[in-house]
């Protein structure tokens, strides 16, 4: 891997690592950490939001495999192996708890969640019936243990195949981003009054990274990777702080 090609990968990860220390995981965070409650506990969006972020990270360090096939990179590849106790478990993750949560805002039946730090992963009795029950706080003890592995992978240590893989995955992801960006710019452009028209802007990518990565991957192109390194730099030290 080039030098100029790391630089930038790195540079991308420290702009979208920052992006989710401050909203996904500050938020699970709030809703696991400081929200106590038995009813309006945040339960279920909590752990929807956990799942979330599993699929987001499998879906970037497999170069971009999208779906359940991100949650299961991440799952097998980080999850299980720093954590063998979830070994088994990713079809009830996914296909119980996950579905039922983003569909129907319900865990489907079968599984109880919980916010006392035991009985995590363990089957409990409620009302007669037989439970797997899911601690959040020791779920997001261990997402967060496997984050925080995932950072130092790709910032720290710097392993090449891992940021050769994030950045297929990034550039995936900025596409996506590029593409529902354009939907709404096309709303927006039919609804904008008239006189407003002159100062709208196509193809403007709302996001919050530096401008410095936008700009980086608006020229590079995600195969090759061919922007001098010190010409990105100098992008880097005059937009870091736009």
């Amino acid at each position: 891997m080039e030098e100029s090609d790391k630089l930038r990968t790195i540079k991308s990860g420290v702009d979208l690592f920052r992006l989710l220390d401050q909203y996904l995981i500050e938020d699970l965070k709030t809703m696991i950490g400081d929200v106590q409650k038995d009813v309006g506990g945040l339960g279920y969006p909590a752990i929807q939001t956990v799942i979330s972020g599993m699929e987001l990270l499998g879906f970037l360090m497999s170069g971009g495999r999208e779906k359940e096939a991100g949650f299961k990179y991440f799952w097998s590849n980080y999850l299980v192996k720093k954590y063998p106790i979830y070994a088994g478990l990713d079809n009830i993750f996914y296909k119980v708890i996950r579905h039922g949560t983003a569909h129907l805002f319900i865990v489907k039946s079968g599984v109880s969640i919980s916010k006392s730090r035991t009985m995590h992963l363990e089957i409990i009795s409620k009302d007669g019936r037989q439970l797997l029950n899911v601690d959040l706080k020791n779920l997001l003890d261990d997402f967060l243990s496997c984050y925080e592995e995932i950072k130092k992978t790709l910032l720290i240590t710097k392993d090449e195949y891992s940021l050769k893989q994030f950045w297929q995955g990034f550039s995936k992801l900025f596409e996506q981003m590029r593409q529902a960006q354009q939907i709404v710019e096309t709303h927006l452009k039919d609804k904008m009054p008239k006189q407003s028209l002159n100062s709208f802007q196509p193809n403007t990518i709302v996001y919050n990274v530096s401008s410095s990565t936008i700009a980086s991957l608006q020229q590079a192109n995600a195969s090759t990777m061919t922007l001098p390194p010190e010409q990105w730099l100098k992008k880097n030290n005059n937009k870091a702080d736009q």
